[in-house]
């Protein structure tokens, strides 16, 4: 009986391509935040797509339809402000003020024991916030500082945002015909699919996703106004937010729902409980199937992964792009499979 050594050979090659992999990830990762941007003004532009697509058709400047559209959404969003937002404002800052007192009634329709206990949580809570704000006094100057610099942070963000975008709509025929000249002709077709599932996935997510938030804040406030729960506007407005967090975002919003009609009555945070549970329900059996039918799925778990990934590498800005960079590696994954397949 004789026995061979057998041994894994590694080419150079293969060398090479992993080490420039690795090179890419790095870099990767010291550019993330300019990474961020660019994903942003990514999903920006999938949304845009069918509206400069169809206008195209119809003999109109891809330029020319983008620029119509940030006009009215910038008309839009003035417009909604200037009605909506003191209203929003007022009701923040009530909640705000009289946010003890309504911890107050809560907690004394619990047990007496249990009720103690949450009164020693919240008030431990209390003398941090207190104690870090004696000392935050001391750097005032300095948060000032920090602040401006973040908003100014921010606006220019916004800016580039707004001007990538633009040029991802306009120049997507020439951007895409300068990405595949510098690729190796056998990978080609995975690319072209990559940026075809790409765009079908992350642009039928975020236009689906903004419906469904504009349409279940809609039906909360309706809702909460009917059965005289306190600050309907802002408890919509914060249903609509976290919806685009998917399975933990409306349990969130319902538990503060559920809280300030507790403030009411326990009847009436009961039928407050049935009411979130029946948006729910009519959510996922019937606006879901017929608004986001255009966009496929995103597995559960994998949702899940990818938002708390997402959240540790970006904090809570990640926290919303963890199901479209999970719609981004579903479509990759199934580029992958086509082109294997074909």
């Amino acid at each position: 009986m004789s026995t061979h050594n057998q041994g894994v050979t590694i080419s150079t090659g293969t060398i090479v391509r992993a080490f420039a992999i690795a090179c890419l990830l790095w870099v990767a990762w010291i550019v993330r935040d300019v990474m961020l941007l660019i994903f942003i003004s990514f999903i920006l532009a999938t949304i845009m797509h069918p509206a400069a697509a169809w206008a195209e058709k119809k003999g109109i400047n891809r330029g020319v339809t983008v620029a119509f559209i940030y006009v009215i959404a910038f008309a839009a969003f003035v417009g909604v402000g200037w009605a909506l937002a003191p209203l929003l404002v007022y009701e923040i800052s009530q909640i705000a003020q009289n946010f003890g007192d309504y911890w107050d009634r809560v907690i004394t329709l619990l047990p007496p024991e249990t009720s103690a206990s949450l009164k020693n949580i919240v008030q431990s809570n209390i003398n941090s916030i207190a104690e870090a704000a004696k000392t935050g006094v001391a750097v005032t100057l300095t948060s000032v500082l920090s602040t401006v610099r973040g908003v100014i942070q921010a606006i220019g963000s916004f800016v580039v945002v707004l001007v990538l975008t633009f040029y991802f709509v306009v120049e997507e025929v020439a951007m895409k015909r300068a990405l595949l000249s510098w690729i190796p002709i056998k990978f080609v077709p995975f690319t072209e699919r990559m940026l075809f599932n790409s765009q079908f996935r992350l642009g039928g997510w975020a236009r689906g996703q903004l419906i469904l938030s504009l349409l279940v804040g809609i039906c909360v406030y309706i809702a909460l106004t009917i059965i005289g729960v306190p600050y309907p506007f802002a408890l919509a407005a914060l249903a609509a937010l976290l919806e685009f967090i998917p399975y933990a975002g409306p349990i969130l919003s319902s538990l503060f729902g559920i809280f300030f009609a507790l403030t009411v009555s326990p009847f009436v945070a009961i039928i407050t409980a049935a009411v979130y549970y029946a948006i729910q329900v009519i959510q996922n059996n019937v606006m879901v199937p017929k608004i986001m039918q255009k966009a496929a799925g995103v597995n559960p778990a994998l949702s899940i992964m990818m938002i708390l990934l997402a959240y540790e590498l970006m904090g809570v800005i990640g926290v919303f792009l963890g199901v479209p960079a999970a719609s981004l590696l579903v479509a990759v994954l199934e580029s992958v499979r086509e082109t294997r397949d074909s």
